[in-house]
């Protein structure tokens, strides 16, 4: 599979990098900012936490 993002030294940014063709555009066009998934387990925690 090809890479997921691209760097752009002078800004700094990662450019996210569609990975297949879709209705919205081709495979291998730059779809946008990269940003990584973060799993979001607070409220999870709080609730373990009050038992």
């Amino acid at each position: 599979m090809d890479q997921k993002r691209i760097h752009n030294p002078s800004t700094g940014k990662y450019y996210a990098i569609r990975q297949r063709t879709t209705s919205k555009g081709k495979k291998g066009q730059i779809s946008g900012v990269y940003k990584s998934v973060k799993k979001n387990y607070g409220n999870a925690i709080k609730r373990l936490g009050s038992t």
